[in-house]
């Protein structure tokens, strides 16, 4: 046997140090994202001021809330070496900066390596380490703490062989107190380590041990008052504890950092990724402790610090990256002591380091790639700077205008941050993140601001509580119900709308600003530049991830509010038909870009949905009579499901695309596609905490819809043989649609073709209305043009046609075949409605008035029709030219 206890080869000397390189790469390839964390803002506004103001902060800059506030702000030396590097090289400098001191941090901590452990034992005790520290490597202060963490660190495990460093911890804490205020991490780390020496001293009666690790305690406890704020500066770690610990339910529920993990578990049931990778590393630390012990291994100081970090992390997910930087060394030295056993390292040295080599390559492929953000569910991209449509500069940038007003409230608190980024000297925010100045009474006004708003109380705006009513940026990812409330009220006005933000004004200050309010409307018929905005600055790795697209973000903002603003009633909706066409045309525009893109299709599958909703445009929506086999009132039930269905071809698995299905077939009483989406939905599971609950909420309906089905006898099954007749087909696909069973009924119709060819045109139409409610628009074409026999209006048949193209999106086409129709009849309703929705979708409003105008002068219109009719021209009218409008279409022009 060979003696595995002499030096390494220098082929395993040269694996080993691949298998560090590899490891300390991929933390820093992990740091490489664009970053989402909005913190980094008040840093950075507050760095800028120290250095042009020549002064720390003392009392709170950015607030009018509580101006008087004391603010002791340790993060000074982080906040005005950030701004430096800003000022140097922007978001993608920071970025670099924060990877390269995350993987400073691990390759400190490899430094320290017990005599003649194993290098493949420590790497592979690292990894799921690095997984989890991953989750924290943003661009704050935090960062700076993980290095200054992983240095004291290696200074104790050094110390017991030359005591002399020790001392190297003093200017360390000096350094750390003026960083952050994890600093605290110091004196607490050096108070275990006395406790280990005590423990020692007992054991082996050496008290000098204990003697030097007190006074070295005493020097880094005295060192920590080095700070520009004294006393208060030391006690600062304590307040924030108190107040997260004392109302750890409040700032958890609202601040999901702080959210510790039991009641994560306990809300929501959802296990994910790094909580599971947080979980392993908490049994795999324990797990080096038995192995430790097995080889008469024990460091008191290694548990003491295992285990407080250990509760640390439990106690909030930010505590995440501090526990993986402890917990990954004191596993990987449990580990390194284990593996000193000859038989040990000798199958370690035959098995180990070429395939934990290969396998931290396929982890840096994976993150390189953005496949590991993809499988862990993440919205992270691979890459330096920001985040696209992430962060609201622009919207910031509007607010800080001159003549906006002095007073700012941002939703979310994020967003807040980045308002002082750019806000002018002297206007100020409402509050935001940071909660050495921030109550708890403050945030809970904060929110009751926003949930009154969300709710559409119109008394919302008494909560502000300001004689000059501030200016209102909210986000649209999880502002739009406040968005909504304040687009219906007549006391606010929308000033500005891009794909991330939008900013609102009191009418008075509206006008002060010289700020009109955002015409959506006015932005589709004018077919506005917005809808060609670029998707956003190119990625450094561009094979990390797709890249947004800034019409998919915008559209989708867009249908969210719209959304809301029909919920509320149709009273207040008067706005949704606007914003629904400019979201359609910004998901065309994205679609024209990103053709195969699965986030254009599904965008337009849910804009349609609600375009089926709306009494202004759709003749289903403002009638209470059921589609039955009209395709004129199924077409948006139509386009929504085509498209919707399309998403699913390029994503299987989509999750929005499943549960408008599933409203769909709720909205058509079809049961057999509720049943069978419930399912897709029910197999695929969620993946995340809100989906799980609108998961539960689908599985919940549709047991219902099914037992409501089930109990009038809508749901039995017809037989599968083919009709004899013509009029045994009749009979049998109208029972079959009133059972709510449109796939049986489409069944039985391609049964009976197999053995009789063409049907009558009655039969044909039904069979081509139910593929065109089914999505498909293509066969039910088919049957339209060539499997009809006998005689039938040649107007109704180019009408039908030309739904089948409006659904596809083929508006050209569809036009042509509307316009052949009324050529046709010049009064057949339908194509004249066909005809006048496809120009409002293609933005000619002198066109629509046209279309309207004449219908309502010669077409004999049920009141519903009509209604939609008159709705439609009085959409367009404001942006019609006048001299094109000349009241009516004669027939020769169709």
């Amino acid at each position: 046997m060979p003696d595995v206890t002499r030096a390494p080869s220098r082929g395993l000397t040269l694996l080993n140090g691949l298998l560090l390189t590899e490891l300390v790469g991929l933390v820093f390839l992990f740091g490489c994202f664009r970053q989402i964390d909005m913190d980094i803002w008040w840093h950075l506004a507050t760095g800028q001021r120290i250095l042009a103001r020549g002064e720390l902060p003392r009392h709170d800059w950015f607030t009018y809330t509580v101006p008087d506030h004391e603010w002791i702000d340790l993060h000074w030396l982080f906040q005005v070496g950030a701004t430096g590097l800003y000022a140097l090289g922007g978001m993608p400098l920071l970025t670099l900066a924060s990877a390269s001191l995350g993987a400073v941090a691990v390759a400190v901590l490899l430094a320290a390596r017990p005599v003649r452990g194993s290098w493949p034992v420590i790497v592979a005790c690292w990894f799921p380490a690095v997984v989890l520290l991953s989750g924290r490597l943003y661009v704050r202060p935090e960062i700076v703490t993980l290095v200054c963490l992983a240095l004291l660190l290696l200074v104790l495990f050094y110390a017991g062989r030359r005591p002399r460093l020790l001392w190297l911890l003093v200017p360390l804490e000096i350094f750390w107190v003026n960083v952050q205020g994890l600093f605290i991490l110091g004196p607490i780390l050096l108070a275990l380590y006395g406790v280990d020496g005590a423990w020692r001293a007992l054991c082996v009666g050496r008290s000098a041990i204990l003697g030097r690790r007190l006074l070295v305690l005493a020097a880094v406890v005295a060192a920590c008052f080095v700070n520009p704020y004294g006393l208060n500066g030391v006690l600062l770690p304590w307040e924030l504890f108190r107040k997260m610990s004392w109302d750890a339910a409040f700032y958890g529920a609202h601040i999901a950092e702080l959210e510790s993990i039991p009641a994560f578990l306990a809300r929501t049931g959802y296990v994910q990724m790094y909580l599971l990778t947080h979980l392993g590393l908490l049994v795999l630390g324990g797990v080096s402790f038995v192995l430790a012990w097995s080889r008469r291994r024990f460091d008191l100081f290694r548990l003491l610090a295992f285990a407080a970090f250990g509760w640390l992390g439990l106690q909030a997910t930010r505590n995440s990256g501090q526990f993986a930087l402890v917990a990954g060394a004191v596993t990987a030295w449990n580990c390194a002591d284990w593996s000193c056993d000859r038989a040990v390292r000798a199958g370690v040295a035959r098995l180990g380091r070429s395939v934990l080599a290969a396998l931290l390559a396929l982890a840096i492929v994976a993150v390189a790639s953005g496949w590991f953000y993809r499988a862990a569910g993440e919205g992270r991209l691979v890459g330096l700077g920001e985040q696209p449509f992430w962060h609201a500069h622009d919207a910031a940038r509007f607010a800080r205008r001159p003549g906006m007003p002095g007073h700012v409230i941002a939703y979310h608190l994020g967003q807040a941050a980045l308002v002082e980024f750019h806000m002018r000297d002297d206007q100020r925010v409402f509050c935001d993140p940071r909660l050495e100045v921030m109550s708890r009474e403050l945030l809970e006004r904060y929110e009751a601001i926003q949930n009154a708003a969300a709710r559409g109380d119109p008394a919302f705006d008494t909560l502000l509580g300001a004689a000059e009513a501030p200016a209102i940026l909210t986000d649209h990812r999880v502002c739009f119900a406040m968005e909504a409330t304040l687009l219906a009220s007549s006391r606010w006005r929308c000033a500005f709308f891009d794909p991330v933000a939008a900013v609102f004004l009191r009418d008075d200050a509206s006008a002060r600003a010289d700020a009109p309010a955002v015409d959506f409307a006015a932005r589709h018929f004018s077919h506005d530049a917005g809808a060609e905005r670029a998707a956003g600055p190119a990625a450094v790795w561009p094979w990390g991830g797709a890249e947004p697209d800034a019409g998919f973000i915008e559209a989708e903002a867009l249908v969210r509010v719209a959304r809301r603003l029909q919920e509320s009633g149709a009273a207040r909706s008067r706005r949704v038909p606007a914003l629904l066409l400019l979201a359609l045309d910004r998901a065309c525009a994205g679609s024209a870009r990103h053709p195969a893109a699965a986030d254009g299709r599904r965008v337009l599958g849910q804009t349609f949905f609600h375009f089926a909703s709306d009494p202004t445009v759709s003749v289903r929506a403002s009638s209470a009579e059921p589609a039955g086999w009209d395709p004129m009132a199924m077409l948006d039930s139509a386009r929504a499901r085509y498209w919707l269905e399309r998403t699913l071809d390029a994503a299987p698995n989509d999750f929005v695309a499943l549960g408008y299905l599933f409203q769909l077939a709720l909205l058509e009483r079809d049961v057999t596609a509720a049943r069978d989406i419930a399912g897709r939905l029910r197999a695929r599971g969620a993946h995340s905490p809100s989906q799980r609950e609108v998961l539960a909420a689908i599985l919940r309906e549709a047991e219902r819809f099914a037992a409501a089905q089930a109990s009038d006898g809508t749901a039995r099954d017809g037989a599968a043989a083919a009709p004899n007749n013509l009029e045994e087909l009749r009979r049998r696909t109208e029972r079959e649609v009133a059972q709510a069973r449109p796939d049986r009924a489409m069944g039985t119709f391609r049964l009976f073709l197999g053995t009789h060819g063409k049907l009558p045109w009655l039969l044909a139409d039904r069979y081509a209305s139910l593929l065109l409610r089914a999505g498909d628009p293509e066969r039910a074409r088919g049957v339209w043009s060539d499997q009809v026999t006998g005689d039938y209006d040649r107007a109704t048949e180019r009408e039908r046609v030309a739904s089948t193209y409006h659904v596809e999106g083929k508006l050209d086409l569809a036009i042509e075949n509307y316009r052949a129709a009324l050529r046709y009849a010049p009064t057949h309703t339908p194509a004249a409605w066909g005809l006048t929705r496809a120009y409002l979708e293609t933005g000619d409003a002198a066109a629509v008035v046209r279309e309207c105008d004449w219908a309502l002068a010669h077409h004999e219109l049920a009141p519903g029709v009509r209604t939609v009719f008159q709705a439609m021209a009085d959409l367009a009218r404001p942006y019609a030219p006048p001299d094109a409008v000349v009241g009516g279409s004669a027939i020769g022009d169709r």
